[in-house]
C-alpha cells in the first residue's frame, strides 16, 4: 500500500459517515458534509474520485467512482470543489 493510499485511507477513517435515510429503500449509501470534516481530508477524497477513471451509470447519469478496495465506492455530484458540499460512498456489491 503506498503513502497516498494510507493517507487516503486515513483520511476517509477519519469522517463521520451518515447515513442517507431519505434513499434507504432504493440506494442505500452514507454521506460526510464539507463543514462536519477536515478540509484537507476532503479535498483529498474529493480529488482521488475526481482522479479515478472508473465511471457508472446512475439515474441515467455519469458518475465517477473512486474504488479503494476498502468494501466501498466513492461519489461526488460534481467535478467543482467551491461546489461540492457531500461526498458519497455505498456499498461495493458482494462485499462484506
Amino acid at each position: 500500500m503506498s503513502a497516498d493510499r494510507n493517507e487516503l485511507m486515513e483520511a476517509i477513517s477519519r469522517m463521520r459517515w451518515t447515513f442517507a435515510l431519505t434513499y434507504a429503500r432504493f440506494a442505500p449509501h452514507w454521506y460526510v458534509r464539507r463543514h462536519d470534516c477536515d478540509q484537507r481530508d476532503f479535498r483529498l477524497l474529493f480529488e482521488a474520485v475526481q482522479a479515478s477513471e472508473h465511471v457508472e451509470r446512475f439515474g441515467g447519469v455519469l458518475y465517477r467512482y473512486l474504488r479503494p478496495d476498502d468494501g466501498y465506492k466513492y461519489w461526488v455530484m460534481t467535478d467543482d470543489i467551491r461546489k461540492a458540499i457531500i461526498i458519497n460512498r455505498a456499498k461495493v456489491e458482494g462485499s462484506t
